[in-house]
């Protein structure tokens, strides 16, 4: 996914669904990855249960997007 952030690096981070939860990977990105305000270890795995930050960008990991999702029509 592309993110129209500057202040993102162009391969930020990974974002993975486990079965459980979301994991985030930073990958060594220059300002790097905050998941509920802890800043994520390059190259680690990390439980994404709240907010995570990225640049200038906020998530909020859901396993399941569907509720977010409006039906053109």
């Amino acid at each position: 996914v592309t993110i129209d952030d500057t202040c993102m690096s162009r391969q930020h981070a990974k974002v993975r669904f486990n079965g459980l939860h979301v994991e985030v990977r930073d990958l060594g990105s220059r300002n790097g990855s905050y998941i509920d305000g802890v800043q994520a270890k390059p190259n680690g795995w990390v439980p994404a249960r709240g907010l995570a930050r990225m640049g200038h960008s906020l998530f909020l990991p859901a396993p399941d997007a569907r509720r977010f999702i409006r039906r053109a029509g």
